[in-house]
């Protein structure tokens, strides 16, 4: 929730811009660095180099990883590129954690916890994948963006339905029939490959 406000904090910014609101422009940065350097001071982990949900009632750090350990990276969070990189390349894409035949599943393969059907335990949703194919995109880790969108785009075709969610370790559907951010995601992964076999 914090990335996707701070995401809406940067657009803000940048739409101020465009319409000559300074102040409003000036007003969004601000509370976007700010919100950028809380992120920064109570979700990231330096010596795991990743970022962790952190429980508020006791302010205790969620030790399983899930993609939201990487999503701040999509927000701008101000995190060096190197240490951003290396926290793709050692979670993102690796496939006993993230990478895997389906991939960006809701916990990570290795973890105790991972159900491959249990909804926020370890399916694959569509909109994460997407979010994880755009931090790919930004830090221009492009042949593992298009491999990962292959195998998404493959897994809706072969499941035939578009359905809310998928199970991570074969595929099939689940959840909610004709979800609209399965379809919308689907269509655009079309427009980028092509017909992918």
């Amino acid at each position: 929730m914090n990335t996707w406000l701070l995401m809406q904090l940067r657009v803000t910014e940048r739409f101020a811009r465009l319409v000559g609101d300074e102040k409003a422009a000036a007003d969004a940065r601000g509370d976007a660095d700010a919100l950028a350097a809380a992120m920064m001071d109570v979700l990231y982990d330096p010596e795991a180099n990743r970022f962790r949900d952190v429980l508020v009632e006791t302010g205790e750090p969620v030790e399983v990883l899930t993609p939201a350990a990487i999503l701040p990276l999509l927000g701008d969070v101000g995190l060096d590129e190197t240490r951003a990189r290396r926290m793709i390349e050692d979670t993102l894409l690796d496939p006993k954690r993230l990478f895997g035949e389906y991939p960006f599943p809701s916990v990570a393969y290795d973890e105790s916890t991972y159900v491959s059907h249990d909804y926020w335990r370890g399916p694959v949703w569509m909109a994460v994948g997407w979010m994880m194919l755009e931090i790919l995109d930004k830090y221009g880790y492009r042949a593992e963006r298009m491999e990962a969108a292959k195998r998404l785009y493959r897994m809706v075709i072969r499941d035939g339905g578009l359905r809310e969610w998928f199970d991570s370790t074969d595929g099939h559907g689940c959840g909610a029939h004709e979800q609209g951010w399965t379809a919308a995601i689907l269509l655009r992964l079309r427009m980028e490959l092509g017909a992918v076999e």
